[in-house]
């Protein structure tokens, strides 16, 4: 009897490590999206939304433009019942472009301010909050998690991005308005990517 028992644990003790195993690992969450049920892992939400952080941190209004530009034209946008459901919104997305398109052309003026300046710093790592916040809520997870990852990526972003820019304007022959231009097009190719994550 008492072998039982024991055997009986043990299982018991297997089958709870292996759930919790795959539910740590996968951490699977069903979305359905225009009629198809897509899986999505936790990592795939966790890596969406450094990869939208980072890009805040390179141009502070491209992150929501892109993110803003896709739910617009999904209409079952999984933000709907969310604060942040403005995200969807056909005329935000405009807007964002617009704003998004005013930063890509300052970046290029030599009295654009240093992207490391607290101004702006604040206002990028606030975008990546942002998109942070988005993408984990469009998963079903906690926004604040989302947020703090987005923030985090953003900032982190800025710097290097910062540093890498001075260091490449010193050491080559590029001028800084073609270096930025080259980073607009990282971020525009990038974002498209992470948004199809």
């Amino acid at each position: 009897m008492e072998t039982l028992i024991h055997s009986r644990s043990r299982a018991a003790t297997r089958l709870t490590s292996a759930i919790t195993a795959f539910n740590f690992n996968s951490c699977l969450t069903l979305n359905c999206v225009n009629g198809q049920t897509k899986c999505k892992t936790m990592e795939n939400t966790l890596y969406k939304a450094l990869a939208f952080g980072a890009l805040a941190g390179l141009r502070s209004q491209a992150a929501p433009m892109l993110l803003s530009h896709f739910l617009s034209k999904n209409h079952s946008s999984p933000l709907q019942r969310t604060p942040l459901r403005f995200l969807g919104n056909a005329k935000v997305a405009m807007a964002l472009k617009g704003l998004a398109a005013s930063e890509m052309a300052g970046d290029k003026l030599p009295q654009a301010p240093d992207r490391i300046a607290v101004p702006s710093l604040f206002v990028r790592g606030a975008s990546g909050a942002l998109v942070g916040a988005a993408v984990y809520m469009m998963s079903n997870e906690k926004a604040f998690k989302g947020a703090a990852i987005g923030a985090a990526a953003a900032v982190a972003a800025t710097y290097g991005s910062f540093y890498l820019r001075q260091y490449l304007s010193g050491h080559t022959r590029l001028a800084d308005p073609v270096l930025g231009a080259i980073e607009d097009a990282l971020v525009i190719g990038s974002g498209m990517k992470a948004a199809r994550m």
